[in-house]
């Protein structure tokens, strides 16, 4: 498992949420609870088996596996396996989908900011 493409998907991690944005689509996330572990793991490169036996409830995690895979966020690939995490993923993954800022996001992408502030409409 691993992020995909990394110019089109954005995360930033705090304390206790991972915001996920992909700037194809204009979809934002927010990762909480057992989904901000995995997601962490699926940016350092574990595979989807690895992920899988860190959590303590699989049959809760596998369903947020495929959703990353649904929304293009992450990937299935054939990097060798790493190290398996002596952690334990506990809880179940929460998360959500928020579509609200799409116009915004698909508009101006975020990036870095000049003085002329954010949203800039392209000239035509």
């Amino acid at each position: 498992m691993g992020v995909t493409n990394s110019s089109k998907i954005v995360s930033e991690l705090f304390e206790d949420e991972a915001v996920v944005v992909n700037l194809v689509n204009g979809s934002y996330y927010s990762f909480r609870s057992a989904a901000l572990e995995i997601w962490k793991m699926a940016e350092a490169g574990y595979n989807r088996e690895q992920i899988i036996s860190a959590c303590e409830n699989q049959d809760a995690c596998k369903p947020f596996l495929d959703y990353l895979l649904t929304e293009a966020l992450a990937m299935i690939d054939d990097i060798p396996a790493l190290v398996p995490s002596e952690n334990k993923i506990q809880g179940i993954p929460e998360y959500s989908k928020y579509e609200d800022m799409k116009d915004l996001l698909l508009l101006d992408p975020i990036h870095e900011v000049d003085q002329s502030g954010w949203p800039n409409k392209l000239p035509e």
